[in-house]
């Protein structure tokens, strides 16, 4: 079974194993899926800025009156929203120009052909690029556009498809960007501008090809390729995610919940479960994506450097990217686990128990049911509302009717304090009394009294005499049950060891071969008759044991008491003849029905029955009264002893007493512990009465209700 309870645990851990696996092996497949499909939206982004820059260049070599106004010529009459309009597009070129000016990946060379200026930023001669194939290998993009007097552009080389980029220039273009995003904030229509184009120039850009860390170009690429792993990624994902939700849901409830862990998951709120899995799937999900871009781009020797741990990279990759996908999917398959455990549970039982809602409505429930059921006349509770409801009165009147009310709050808070420390210490005191005298009770002084007034503690004084009382009673039962015991082996040796003796010595003296045939026969009587003695003391000592510990098997039957006694009775009559005893039977010859086991019943009547034959006094009477009374049938049997009676009720009841203390007679002592035995098991009363030279037994059962 310890090991039944782990398996679930451990077939979930082995699916998020393979599938954190399996998703680290698609790395190398991602990064060239990336690498080939990302490059056309890098080319698009530095297409757009270099549209800007074309502009920004003319705008330098040929001032205006207002920056770039020589390209924007508005037609509405809206002035407001028109200079709103403008002044945007000449923000957005602002920003084109520091770009242009500080982003170190950028290079151009300008040729104005109007005023035959030349601008660039590079020291290389970038406009012979398409010659010069050395020059080639430090950049990653590059082209030359010229733009006529009309300003039409023509690209004259490029590093791309050349239609591709023609394509590009035309979809970026100023006047696609602008006509798209500049409305009429009121009739939300176009606002009517045209745009010209750089006129009479010729410009060469170029990308270099190792882009410069915390730049606008680098930052967006980074952001792009992100985006693009991230793309390829997720599909991976989704199906891993997928395998360990269908795993989960075939794992039964009851082979999770077997599991420490699982009992601990299941007992937590929901509430506080939904903000666990909210925070950590999101924050592991997304650190595991970018751990991952980093480990495909190599990013992360960086990291491993600075600790000084970078020969160890080749393992740490591998555990750490599996690590964290395994985090992953095992969150999500206990996110499945808590909605199969809400659907086994049932969802209103666990609304009740696993919920904070559930939690409040039952504490809710209980301090409602709490005040309706709450005892207004117990004295205790009159006080406390008494005390915690002037207290309130007292606070309220102090702080509203006084300027310094919270001030005196105070000093009567502090004087109430000491009062109860006071009372407190009082009822410390009277405890500690009571726990003295319950430790000197439990080391067995029961001779201890408690007089002192122990105030709220006074009504367990009583209750502790009574404990002192039976604690006392317990010990001298337990003294008492040690002498039984005691007398028992006694007892047990004494009644063993006669008819034993005897045996053995009888034995001796048959060994003798001068005996005759009529004294070998008299001894061998005498053997045998013992030997029967020895033979029904045992089995009547092992049928009172059976029957004090509980381990005896009863056959219950519907039994006529009237006719059992009649038998037992018949069976009796020549022992009582031996005696010249007369009984005298007082019981209706009707049938009494009680539910008993018969053979054990017979018993009981046979014991009674030998027992007044025994003791009772030869030439007398023998009393056998039976009466229905209610729902019970009484008999009652009484006899005059033949000896004087020294022991009480009680003690002829125990195991090898006998009335006669010379113990001369063949029975064994356990005729009447016999009998109450056998009672006691039966649910009947078995009792002696002595009065005077009279010994009376009564022996009650239950009549069945037909």
């Amino acid at each position: 079974m310890k090991k039944n309870k782990y398996i679930g645990t451990f077939i979930l851990l082995i699916t998020t194993f393979i599938c954190s696996i399996s998703i680290y092996c698609t790395y190398p497949t991602i990064k060239s899926r990336v690498n080939t499909d990302y490059n056309e939206k890098v080319y698009q982004y530095m297409v757009q800025d270099t549209i800007k820059f074309n502009y920004i260049i003319q705008e330098q070599t040929r001032p205006s009156t207002k920056p770039y106004d020589q390209f924007f010529e508005f037609k509405n009459t809206l002035a407001d929203r028109l200079q709103f309009s403008h002044d945007n597009i000449i923000s957005d070129f602002e920003s084109a120009k520091n770009i242009l000016d500080n982003d170190e990946n950028y290079y151009y060379v300008a040729v104005d052909h109007q005023t035959n200026q030349i601008k660039t930023n590079s020291k290389n001669n970038i406009s012979n690029i398409q010659k010069d194939k050395e020059l080639q290998n430090d950049y990653s993009f590059y082209y030359q556009v010229s733009y006529d007097k009309d300003g039409q552009p023509t690209v004259q080389f490029s590093n791309i498809d050349k239609k591709l980029l023609e394509k590009y220039l035309a979809e970026y273009s100023i006047a696609n960007t602008y006509m798209t995003d500049v409305v009429d904030e009121v009739t939300n229509e176009p606002l009517e501008f045209t745009v010209t184009t750089p006129k009479n120039m010729t410009i060469t850009y170029a990308v270099t090809k190792d882009i410069q860390p915390d730049t606008h170009l680098y930052h967006y690429i980074e952001s792009v390729q992100q985006e693009e792993y991230i793309l390829f990624i997720i599909p991976y994902m989704i199906v891993a995610i997928f395998i360990s939700i269908l795993v989960t849901l075939f794992i039964p409830v009851r082979a999770l919940k077997e599991n420490t862990f699982f009992q601990w998951l299941s007992n937590i709120k929901c509430e506080f479960l939904s903000l666990i899995f909210g925070f950590a799937i999101p924050t592991f999900i997304t650190f595991s994506f970018y751990f991952s871009i980093y480990t495909m781009n190599n990013n992360i020797s960086e990291i491993y450097k600075h600790f000084g741990i970078d020969n160890l990279q080749k393992y740490l990759n591998p555990i750490l990217n599996i690590g964290l996908w395994m985090v992953n999917f095992f969150l999500i398959s206990l996110v499945i686990y808590i909605i199969k455990f809400i659907f086994h549970k049932g969802f209103k039982n666990y609304v009740k128990e696993n919920t904070v809602i559930g939690w409040i409505y039952i504490q809710l429930r209980k301090l409602i049911t709490y005040i309706f059921n709450f005892d207004f006349n117990d004295n205790v509770n009159k006080v406390v509302l008494k005390i915690v409801g002037i207290n309130f009165i007292i606070i309220c009147v102090l702080c509203i009717l006084f300027v310094g009310g919270p001030f005196l709050a105070m000093i009567y808070s502090f004087i109430l304090f000491v009062i109860l420390k006071k009372k407190f210490d009082e009822i410390k005191k009277d405890y500690e009394i009571l726990l003295k005298n319950t430790d000197q009770l439990s080391q067995g002084n029961f001779n201890l009294d408690m007089d002192e007034d122990i105030g709220l503690f006074n009504p367990l004084r009583e209750k502790f005499s009574n404990i002192k009382n039976g604690f006392e009673t317990a010990v001298q039962e337990e003294v008492k049950s040690q002498k039984t015991k005691t007398e028992l082996i006694t007892n047990v040796s004494h009644d063993l060891k006669t008819p034993l003796t005897s045996i053995i010595t009888y034995i001796d003296i048959l060994k003798n071969n001068d005996l005759s045939d009529e004294q070998r026969q008299e001894y061998i009587r005498i053997l045998e008759r013992n030997s029967l003695r020895l033979k029904n003391l045992i089995e009547d000592l092992f049928e009172v044991s059976k029957a004090n510990s509980g381990d005896i098997k009863l056959d219950y039957m519907d039994v006529d008491i009237i006719s059992l006694i009649k038998q037992a009775q018949l069976e009796c009559q020549e022992q009582f003849d031996a005696k010249h005893l007369e009984i005298r039977s007082f019981y209706s010859h009707d049938k009494i029905i009680c539910y008993l086991d018969s053979s054990k019943t017979y018993r009981i009547l046979e014991n009674l029955l030998i027992n007044a034959s025994k003791y009772a006094l030869e030439n007398t009477r023998v009393y056998l009264d039976v009466i229905k009374k209610d729902d019970e049938v009484i008999l009652t049997l009484k006899n005059i002893s033949k000896d004087e009676m020294k022991f009480n009720e009680n003690e002829i009841i125990e195991r090898f007493v006998q009335g006669d203390e010379s113990r001369n007679t063949s029975g064994s002592g356990l005729g009447l512990s016999i009998v109450k035995s056998f009672t006691d098991i039966q649910g009947g009363q078995f009792k002696i009465e002595l009065d005077g030279d009279l010994f009376k037994a009564i022996l009650k059962f239950k009549i069945k209700i037909l």
